[in-house]
């Protein structure tokens, strides 16, 4: 049996979105889940650590100048440093969200016949750079004016090369996420 797609290709388009919508969402769903089991185990070493310097602290009061004291002072600078890194691991798990707002938005603002090729975000620097495929200038156009117009960008660059043909477009744009 011969199996025929009526549906007009806006139509066609619109659900491809959807569904690409629905599987950014469940992944960022499913990211940010695991990123707070992750923050919430995090804790719990953090409440065993200090514990544990509480009771080293109990001995050395007990053992002043003995080589436990020299031994737990040791250990003190030592929980000090994992603390560090813990918090470091923190505010590196707490960065994923900022990737689903920044690719929502993306998906957003593109208009039909266009379509990302490449993309790249960092959050450290939080740049973000985008290259695809327009079909009209215009359409890169209006790709332009909506990233300056959003709210989560402070920046666009935009190279001259994106304007300079009418048709089938190649563009890129280097974007800074506020």
């Amino acid at each position: 049996m011969i199996k025929a797609n009526l549906l007009p290709l806006k139509a066609k388009l619109e659900i491809e979105t959807l569904k690409r919508r629905k599987t950014i969402w469940f992944y960022g769903i499913l990211a940010c889940a695991l990123s707070f089991g992750f923050l919430i185990i995090l804790y719990g070493m953090n409440q065993y650590i200090q514990d544990q310097l509480k009771a080293t602290e109990n001995v050395i009061s007990v053992e002043e100048g003995s080589a436990v004291a020299k031994e737990s002072k040791w250990i003190e600078s030592s929980m000090a440093e994992m603390n560090k890194h813990l918090s470091v691991i923190e505010d590196i798990l707490k960065k994923p969200v900022i990737q689903l707002t920044v690719l929502d938005e993306l998906a957003k603002i593109k208009p039909a016949g266009v379509f990302y090729r490449n993309m790249k975000i960092s959050i450290i620097s939080k740049k973000v750079s985008i290259a695809g495929y327009a079909k009209t200038r215009s359409d890169v156009l209006v790709i332009k004016e909506s990233l300056q117009a959003s709210s989560i960008f402070s920046s666009v660059e935009s190279p001259f090369s994106n304007l300079l043909q009418t048709s089938d477009v190649e563009f890129s744009f280097n974007l800074v996420i506020k």
